[in-house]
């Protein structure tokens, strides 16, 4: 990823259409590697939270839930999907 954000740099003050359309698709691409990588990183906290359910450890559980949303302007959840994609719980 790092490698991806270096080249996307490069590309930034390029004025030129070449410049341009390499920085567009460079952002692209580090949207897509960025957004694959949190949903990685959420699945893996799901399935911890979903394991600490089946336990039956429903304090650590809720830690787990808590640690998932962030308060303020910076990210706000809308639900915990399962792996066939069902919505497990709703925080608004």
């Amino acid at each position: 990823m790092i490698s991806k954000m270096e080249e996307q740099r490069k590309w930034k003050n390029v004025n030129n259409e070449e410049g341009r359309n390499n920085y567009r698709e460079q952002k692209k691409e580090m949207k897509r590697a960025t957004d694959k990588a949190k949903k990685g990183c959420h699945g893996s906290i799901c399935d911890r939270i979903m394991e600490l359910q089946r336990t039956g450890h429903y304090d650590l559980m809720c830690v787990n839930t808590k640690g998932l949303c962030w308060k303020g302007n910076v990210i706000q959840m809308t639900g915990i999907d399962c792996s066939q994609g069902n919505i497990i719980m709703n925080q608004n």
